[in-house]
């Protein structure tokens, strides 16, 4: 996928520390290495990039054909208020490899984020506006 390691000699030519291990998960996602890439998003779990890592740790599941586990890691999220643009896509597209009720899953997602983004919006006064799109519907 593209020329990697002209990348990788871009990055390294301007940043000093890369130890966030990020951009390592990121390109071993990039080089096909799925499995090193589940292993390197666990390990940066419960840290600074935790919603990142949990999100792309997800989609490496999807590539591995761990559908069940990606889809629970992706639906905590959204119950946790995390729902995002790519989550929600990702998320609806699962249900249409997963289930032949994907369009009443999808539906409930929508919900389901639409009652996160009403309470946060009472909380903080901000309001975000997701579009069907952003569900596949």
């Amino acid at each position: 996928m593209g020329d990697l390691e002209g990348a990788k000699r871009w990055i390294d030519a301007r940043f000093t520390q890369r130890n966030d291990g990020v951009l390592d998960a990121l390109f071993m996602m990039a080089e096909g290495r799925e499995e090193d890439a589940v292993a390197a998003w666990r390990g940066l779990l419960g840290g600074e990039y935790s919603i990142l890592a949990r999100h792309n740790l997800a989609v490496c599941l999807i590539y591995t054909g761990a559908l069940a586990e990606a889809t629970d890691l992706m639906e905590e999220m959204v119950d946790a208020g995390n729902a995002f643009h790519a989550l929600t896509f990702n998320l609806a597209t699962v249900y249409e490899l997963r289930t032949e009720q994907a369009r009443e899953r999808k539906t409930a997602l929508a919900g389901r984020v639409a009652d996160h983004l009403r309470q946060a919006a009472r909380e903080d006064g901000k309001s975000v506006e997701m579009v069907n799109g952003d569900f596949k519907l």
